[in-house]
């Protein structure tokens, strides 16, 4: 697994203390990879000051092509699932 592409946007400086990672939210899961939001949250100013976006995408070395985890089955089937299972849940609150 690895992560091929990361935005990180932040409007000031802060230290590390001052901020916490908030919320990691899935926006997009496809059989290969899965695309994310992660929100950053300011203890002391109490508001969010970044949001990381970025994707990781699955790549079966064996055959030297994208890993699909439909196809492979087993736990990796079982991942896709949580991530969609996760990603349904997410967008459901969001709509409420």
């Amino acid at each position: 697994m690895r992560a091929k592409n990361h935005d990180l946007k932040l409007e000031e400086a802060y230290g590390l203390s001052e901020f916490t990672p908030q919320s990691k939210s899935h926006n997009k899961v496809l059989p290969d990879q899965y695309f994310g939001v992660t929100t950053i949250w300011s203890l002391r100013q109490q508001a969010i000051v970044a949001k990381i976006t970025g994707y990781v995408s699955f790549f079966n070395y064996d055959t030297g092509k994208p890993a699909n985890f439909i196809e492979v089955g087993g736990v990796y089937k079982d991942l896709y699932d949580v991530l969609m299972a996760r990603m349904e849940r997410q967008n459901e609150i969001a709509e409420w």
